[in-house]
């Protein structure tokens, strides 16, 4: 391969990289405080599930006449 097939690929890559830079920094954005009210609600967050996710718990431990085993060990008397 001659030095300047070397020297047009570097470049291509280079440029493509800094293209893609451009294109995926291009999604950060300022979010203004009006915005902020709709990206608060309850639809918006990761975890929007979170009732529906207790309430199962809830069922399952209902059904089994246990608790535990949806988050961390120990029962607050220190032998975990």
């Amino acid at each position: 391969m001659a030095k300047t097939d070397y020297c047009n690929i570097t470049r291509v890559v280079f440029k493509a990289g800094f293209v893609s830079l451009i294109i995926l920094s291009s999604a950060c954005t300022v979010v203004q405080p009006f915005q902020r009210e709709i990206l608060s609600k309850n639809e918006m967050q990761f975890d929007s599930e979170s009732v529906e996710l207790g309430a199962r718990e809830h069922f399952i431990n209902s059904i089994e006449g246990s608790s535990g085993g949806f988050g961390t060990g120990g029962g607050g008397c220190g032998c975990n």
